[in-house]
């Protein structure tokens, strides 16, 4: 296992190497940020152990017959992904830099004006429907655990767009915001969403507010820098802390401070190679067989919001999604009582359509995260679309596609009606 661990992991850094080296803005690049992640959350346990270090989440699976073939899918990701982004690189050789980050808005930047105005709206409607979801489900009054028992059975949708409204809104103002706004920008909706993210929720946040970081470098790369890493040291303090506290595993403040150490966090982002390694397995053991692209078409048939009157909870959960059938074959438990594992970003192409799937669905994201370097910064209703869209594509490291999909979709129609409507500038110019 070791063997493969070291080539897995060469091929991690030397795809972070590449992205990093060819990109137009270094490590505050989308493909870096993606496979920065997409790593972690898939050696991190893995590599603990390796070192001879025992984590606290330490499961069985670690030594499963099957981790092998994972770590080497794994490597195949990031080989592909690795080439795709060299392709996107060939394609835009020569090209050279000449949009550069303006300091203020000028007296004729309406489109940045608008999408300012426009995503700080949809960012606080958000949040007023996530205080409003968060009540109606009761969802402080309980622990994290139980929440997701509530969801299951009161209406949790209020809470849901909620969450997505308030995240998207907060990328889209910061796409355009200025220098100076862009601070208030994620002052406020860090401390709107401290609550939240202290009482479990993170994921969702932080992957968003990573968006905002590669904004927030276009604009103002020293300012940026320093806020990227703080932001990385609050993550390695505080997310291994919400982890024990909301899985009751740490009741004191001294007991915190014993059971948190410096790699607690990689210990509890690498359970993601869990998912991969019992993917795999429930495959070889024909528990079931390739799905052939449906869990790709569930997440489209997501994209459209119940928008009934009436809600119903389900007599059973559905395993449509991948989440939702690991859960159901590893933790029936937890699948019982409302919650989830998430999901692999490399088991999910593999649970499609094999090692083919690896190979092409991660050829595709490497050339477009690659591209998305490209979009030009004057462009600003595609870049807001952009990083909607890789916000969504961040979460699915750890998720399955629904996480991406409609978070895009949603976000771009937002983008583009909001670039529809009319502006006193435009009625001024018109015969």
């Amino acid at each position: 296992m070791e063997w493969h661990f070291h080539l897995a992991s060469a091929a991690w850094l030397l795809c972070l190497f590449n992205s990093a080296r060819y990109s137009r803005y270094g490590p505050f690049s989308p493909s870096v940020a993606y496979v920065l992640l997409l790593g972690l959350f898939h050696l991190g346990r893995v590599g603990l152990v390796v070192v001879g270090i025992k984590p606290v989440l330490h499961h069985g699976w670690v030594s499963s017959a099957y981790l092998p073939t994972a770590l080497a899918l794994c490597g195949t990701a990031f080989s592909f992904f690795a080439s795709g982004c060299v392709l996107a690189t060939l394609r835009h050789r020569g090209e050279s830099v000449t949009d550069k980050p303006s300091a203020s808005w000028s007296s004729h930047d309406f489109a940045n004006r608008r999408l300012f105005v426009a995503g700080l709206g949809l960012g606080l409607l958000g949040l007023c429907l996530l205080a409003v979801g968060a009540g109606r489900l009761g969802v402080f009054s309980v622990s994290y655990a139980e929440s997701w028992m509530l969801r299951e059975l009161r209406d949790p949708r209020l809470f849901g767009v909620g969450l997505t409204f308030a995240l998207m809104g907060m990328v889209v103002s910061a796409v355009g915001a200025d220098k100076r706004r862009i601070l208030h920008v994620a002052l406020l909706f860090g401390l709107a969403f401290t609550p939240l993210v202290a009482y479990g929720f993170r994921g969702h946040f932080v992957v968003y507010f990573a968006a905002l970081l590669l904004v927030w470098h276009r604009k103002d790369p020293r300012t940026a820098m320093r806020v990227a890493v703080v932001f990385g040291l609050l993550i390695v303090v505080f997310a291994p802390t919400v982890m024990l506290t909301r899985s009751h595993q740490a009741t004191s403040a001294a007991e915190l401070i014993r059971q948190v150490r410096p790699h607690s966090l990689f210990a509890e982002m690498g359970g993601t190679m869990r998912i991969l390694v019992e993917t795999i397995g429930r495959i070889e053991q024909r528990d079931t067989s390739y799905w052939c692209g449906h869990s790709y078409a569930f997440a489209i048939g997501r994209v459209i919001p119940n928008v009934s009157w009436v809600w119903r909870p389900h007599p059973s959960r559905s395993e449509e999604a991948p989440s939702a059938w690991i859960a159901s074959r590893v933790a029936p438990w937890i699948f019982r009582r409302g919650g989830g594992m998430g999901f692999s970003g490399i088991a999910e192409p593999y649970l499609n359509f094999g090692v083919p799937g690896v190979i092409f669905f991660f050829v595709l994201v490497g050339y477009a995260l690659m591209q998305c370097d490209y979009v030009p910064r004057q462009n600003v209703y595609l870049t807001a679309v952009v990083m909607c869209a890789f916000g969504g594509l961040l979460w699915t490291t750890r998720n399955d596609f629904a996480s991406f999909v409609r978070p895009a979709v949603w976000g771009a129609c937002f983008v583009y009606l909001t670039r529809a409507l009319p502006t006193r500038h435009r009625i001024r110019r018109e015969p």
